[in-house]
């Protein structure tokens, strides 16, 4: 948390003022300084975004052992997004996608989906949510299906499920069932029963079942895992397919490369806290040739957190603390000089650095 009173102007680790020094056409280091020091007025994080997670926190505790799986995440997903989440085994990301599915529940910080607030969720409440609010994919293929009913009876049967006053007839439930298959390249297989089916055609008979409700958002957890890369191609050809034609916000989690560099938008995840962002885009030149093109993002969470990627820290040693000096257009970090000097007892008031308390 910030503290009340900002820090005076000037560079922190400097034992002498800072004179203000002006850019052309710019602000001043003086200007910047003040911006930074005048609270901003208060507007709710993520007020325009349909998932908002922000300083989430899931603690699993055991015989004398916690582990802390989310250690304040904050994440925006808005609406229409296809968004692809990433990282190492570990990392927290199964544990954001169940709680985001109303599987789980944090232990603290705020979850918001669609405008329900998943920590303030009442049992019938989450079960309205997680049947009419989100669909989910399940990795394993045999999991999202159940075996005794064909394609299009797994389909509709979420749509049996529902509340009467919004049920569909059973016509309608149909129609629709087939209309998703349709979408998703498996109409043809409408009436085999899974086992009848191969791996691809299954996950992609998920997507379907999970979208028969017309949720919110899809999550779908490694949907590709199980398959080779033709097929896990495939899969996620329907996932953008839905996304495009739907308008359906997917959040996808996914080991797979391939999967990850399709989609408009990546977010890594690194010790339980959302670390980079990766944002792609098409340009076409003159002759209208097309490329994408690809830039990475460093994330700062609400409270001011960034987390540097190790091939950026490592080479230099940055560790413990650095210091940090507000530029014209950017901010400087460093290593701390005085480390090795405080470590041997030096104690030159002159050097630059944070002095001892």
């Amino acid at each position: 948390m910030a503290p009340d009173t900002p820090p005076p102007p000037g560079n922190p680790g400097s034992a002498h003022p800072r004179e203000p020094r002006s850019t052309e056409g710019g602000p001043t280091l003086a200007d910047l300084e003040r911006r930074a020091a005048t609270p901003a007025p208060h507007r709710p994080a993520g007020d325009d975004a349909l998932i908002v997670c922000d300083r989430l926190v899931r603690i699993f505790r055991g015989d004398d052992v916690e582990v802390q799986a989310l250690q304040g995440l904050d994440l925006l997903v808005r609406e229409g997004e296809l968004t692809a989440l990433v990282g190492a085994s570990g990392s927290g990301k199964s544990t954001l996608l169940n709680i985001l599915a109303g599987l789980d529940v944090p232990s603290a910080g705020s979850a918001h989906v669609a405008g329900y607030d998943l920590l303030a969720m009442d049992a019938r409440t989450r079960l309205r949510y997680r049947r009419q609010v989100v669909g989910f994919v399940w990795q394993r293929t045999a999991r999202n299906l159940l075996p005794y009913l064909t394609a299009a009876q797994n389909v509709a049967l979420p749509m049996e499920l529902t509340a009467r006053r919004g049920r569909l007839r059973r016509p309608d439930r149909e129609r629709r069932a087939r209309e998703l298959l349709d979408l998703l390249g498996v109409a043809d297989h409408a009436d085999r029963r899974p086992a009848q089916l191969s791996g691809g055609q299954q996950q992609r008979v998920a997507v379907a079942v999970a979208l028969a409700n017309d949720p919110a958002v899809v999550l779908a957890d490694e949907p590709t895992g199980e398959l080779d890369t033709a097929t896990a191609a495939e899969v996620f050809a329907a996932l953008r397919r839905a996304n495009a034609e739907l308008g359906t916000t997917i959040l996808v989690v996914t080991h797979d490369a391939g999967v990850s560099t399709q989609v408009r938008r990546t977010v890594a995840i690194r010790d339980g806290r959302t670390s980079t962002e990766t944002l792609r885009s098409v340009t076409a030149d003159g002759q209208g040739r097309t490329r994408t093109v690809s830039r990475e993002y460093a994330t700062l969470d609400r409270a001011g957190r960034l987390q540097l990627p190790p091939e950026f820290t490592e080479p230099l040693s940055l560790r413990d603390r650095v210091l940090l000096e507000l530029c014209p257009d950017h901010i400087q970090v460093r290593a701390d000089d005085t480390a090795d000097d405080t470590a041997d007892g030096a104690t030159d008031d002159t050097r630059e650095g944070p002095r001892p308390a």
